[in-house]
């Protein structure tokens, strides 16, 4: 079967799982990328093992023909007007499609997210059209928004684990030192909790260290906070995909402490390296990968119960650590770039075999409840 999946631009994790759906052999994919590079994103371009094709680079003609000659196309966003036509020809077309999106709700309150979904891309509200939510907290949020009877997949990010598989945790028994933080250095990431969290259990804890890995326009004012234990917060700044490992290796314990994340990359990397991972309710791959043996969920956007959950992970040794190790990294395994295509295929096939049906049923269907 031949697939078109539409994405913002080339990020590393995405490219991985492409690459890998084209070399599987079981689904021919072209890509259709709105940008091959964004101002936003410091990543390096990397080397495309997949067909693909760049939206603002081509007519909108010419990527409507490309369109055509598939048998299920992917969106995965419609914040620009070039992709809302696109889905707009897709619908009217009786082709199948889906939509591929995390948790709705983030920039704008639910009801009025709502509204301008129906404004924007009424296409959406088709209850012939699947849906995959990255993880079950968007899979919860396109049920609350489309009803119960529509099709939903949850389908999350995946991305090659094996390097931090890899990572030697036989002896890792001893109490943390290093706490890692990994993303940007902006408020919706929560790394000023976190660095507060950090200056609160500083002194029962005077070899624990504090990574932030990133840039962001938070630098200097994480500075200032944490200037009173500044030997001991090392900011190393933006690092490359491939780099990231290595700074895995030297931590013990990820914080992920984000007031909001759709699903959060740095979780799975994180049970995979062996680290004790603390997180948040809002934070989409610490609802579904993170549980009581292996890491602790706090509520966002709370500092107390933070402090709390880093207090506990810095404390913890001995064989509650190497079984919490061992718990994360079981977890992980299923989060792999090989687990990832064959859930990817397999809604290919169960969206495709919906829409097919759903458009040759001529009879009326419900939006269900909203």
């Amino acid at each position: 079967m031949n697939v078109l999946f539409t994405t913002a631009i080339p990020s590393p994790y995405q490219v991985e799982l492409f690459d890998a759906l084209a070399a599987s052999g079981k689904v021919d994919i072209t890509v259709l990328y709105s940008l091959l590079k964004h101002s936003s994103r410091s990543w390096d371009l990397p080397r495309l093992a997949h067909n693909y094709r760049v939206l603002s680079e081509i007519s909108i003609e010419a990527a409507h023909d490309l369109m055509r000659g598939h048998k299920l196309v992917v969106f995965s966003g419609y914040d620009t007007r070039q992709l809302r036509q696109l889905i707009a020809l897709r619908a009217k077309s009786g082709e199948p499609w889906a939509f591929w999106g995390e948790r709705p709700g983030f920039l704008l309150p639910s009801w009025l997210g709502r509204c301008y979904r129906r404004a924007v891309v009424p296409e959406l509200s088709s209850p012939t059209t699947p849906i995959w939510g990255i993880g079950s907290w968007a899979v919860d949020g396109y049920r609350r928004e489309f009803g119960s009877r529509r099709k939903l997949l949850n389908i999350p990010y995946f991305s090659k684990l094996d390097d931090f598989l890899a990572i030697d945790r036989a002896d890792a028994i001893a109490p943390p030192r290093r706490i890692l933080f990994s993303g940007s250095l902006i408020k919706r990431k929560g790394v000023d909790l976190l660095v507060k969290a950090f200056l609160a259990i500083a002194s029962e804890f005077p070899k624990l260290e504090l990574h932030l890995i990133g840039d962001g326009p938070m630098r200097e004012q994480l500075r200032a906070i944490s200037a009173p234990v500044a030997g001991r917060v090392r900011f190393h700044g933006f690092k490359q995909w491939a780099e990231l490992p290595t700074y895995y290796a030297m931590a013990d314990v990820l914080c992920a402490p984000s007031r909001y994340d759709g699903w959060g990359l740095i979780i799975p990397e994180g049970l995979a390296s062996g680290l004790l991972v603390v997180s948040t309710n809002r934070t989409g791959a610490a609802l579904d990968l993170v549980d009581s043996d292996c890491g602790w969920v706090v509520q966002a956007g709370a500092l107390d119960p933070l402090i709390e959950a880093l207090r506990t992970a810095a404390s913890t040794s001995g064989p509650e650590r190497a079984a919490r190790i061992a718990r994360g990294r079981s977890i992980a395994a299923g989060q792999d770039i090989t687990a990832g295509v064959e859930r990817v295929l397999a809604a290919i096939q169960e969206s495709h075999a919906h829409g097919t049906q759903e458009h040759g049923d001529l009879a009326p269907r419900g939006l269900g409840s909203a």
